[in-house]
């Protein structure tokens, strides 16, 4: 045996001997694997039944995931009695388990169960941080009912105006801001362009309930213009002196080129001659026009990218341009426009 290995061994046998004599003298006994995952399935599927439960063993106790069958009595207590013990041992767990990927639904679940049933001086102080839609309502219905309406009002317009569908759990603090009379007309056609833009037009359809009738109809023709493109652009291509809302055009207009490239090139004429129309629109509307058909493949793409102006070329579409003159096999126009970004790039590089 080399010089090197004995000291190794002697320290190993040390500790072997120490090991035997804290376990009483005996080796410890190895753990059966399947064992334990038999009895950890088998008390999982007592949870899911809702049976009577068995005392857990030391190698249940010591299993790697034992951690997730506490959990699963703990959703299922919430469910079936909550108290004050058991939100003091879900409160204990969870601060143990901080941050773990164990503790993150069980939170979630147990501040939930608190905001039902309103135990808001459990829930307030622990839900400072929650960014789930329905526990921030939960917090601002909290402050309501327990009086802590100092900047409430400020919060619970901010998350009103938001364009998305809020949870049933906002509609206290919602109402409560109609009675303070801070839900203001401006305010609901504000949330209704909101929803608008971010292209949610069921949601500003409920919105624009809310907005005064002189005001509503703008957005309603907005709302048409997203949801039946062709036949709204078609009524206003046909009536130039009719107002529309540039910004609802635009995005109505967008929605046919995806959608029916051939029918937008159709309408671009009679838009672009109307007489409201500004040249930073008609540009928009041509380069529009021009992407839809280059995304469908359609080769009429060739001629609107050839009218386009310079001022509405930019990288998106020197890309799509070059596509569609190859997909329509014209390779002397796609060559064209190659070689014009490598002038452009030769210039940009003779400026350095």
């Amino acid at each position: 045996m080399s010089r090197f290995f004995r000291p190794i061994l002697v320290t190993a046998a040390f500790v072997f001997v120490c090991c035997i004599t804290l376990a009483g003298g005996k080796p410890a006994p190895k753990v059966n694997e399947e064992n334990v995952r038999a009895e950890f399935m088998a008390a999982m599927q007592r949870v899911r039944q809702r049976t009577p439960e068995q005392s857990d063993s030391p190698e249940l106790q010591a299993y790697v995931i034992y951690d997730y069958l506490i959990v699963a009595r703990f959703r299922r207590d919430l469910d079936l009695k909550p108290s004050d013990a058991l939100d003091t041992a879900i409160d204990a767990f969870l601060q143990a388990h901080a941050g773990q990927a164990v503790a993150r639904n069980l939170r979630i679940d147990w501040l939930t169960n608190l905001a039902n049933r309103r135990r808001w001086d459990w829930f307030l102080p622990r839900s400072t941080d929650v960014t789930t839609a329905s526990l921030l309502c939960d917090r601002l219905q909290g402050r309501l009912a327990t009086g802590d309406t100092q900047g409430l009002a400020a919060e619970a317009l901010t998350r009103w105006s938001l364009p998305q569908k809020q949870p049933t759990e906002c509609d206290a603090v919602f109402a409560w801001l109609r009675q303070q009379g801070l839900l203001t007309p401006a305010l609901a056609e504000s949330r209704t362009r909101a929803a608008l833009t971010a292209d949610n037009v069921r949601l500003a359809r409920e919105f624009v309930v809310e907005v005064p009738a002189d005001k509503a109809g703008p957005l309603l023709q907005w709302a048409d213009l997203l949801d039946a493109s062709k036949s709204a652009l078609t009524t206003i291509a046909g009536s130039p002196t009719a107002s529309v809302d540039p910004v609802a055009l635009v995005a109505g207009f967008d929605h046919l080129a995806r959608a029916d490239s051939s029918s937008a090139l159709a309408l671009l004429p009679k838009l672009l001659a109307r007489p409201d129309m500004t040249p930073a629109m008609q540009a928009r509307l041509q380069r529009t026009a021009a992407m839809g058909a280059a995304y469908g493949r359609d080769s009429a793409a060739i001629a609107a990218f050839d009218v386009l102006p310079d001022s509405s070329v930019d990288n998106d579409v020197r890309e799509w341009r070059v596509r569609a003159a190859l997909w329509a096999g014209d390779y002397q126009k796609a060559l064209a426009w190659i070689n014009r970004v490598a002038g452009i790039s030769l210039i940009q590089a003779s400026a350095f």
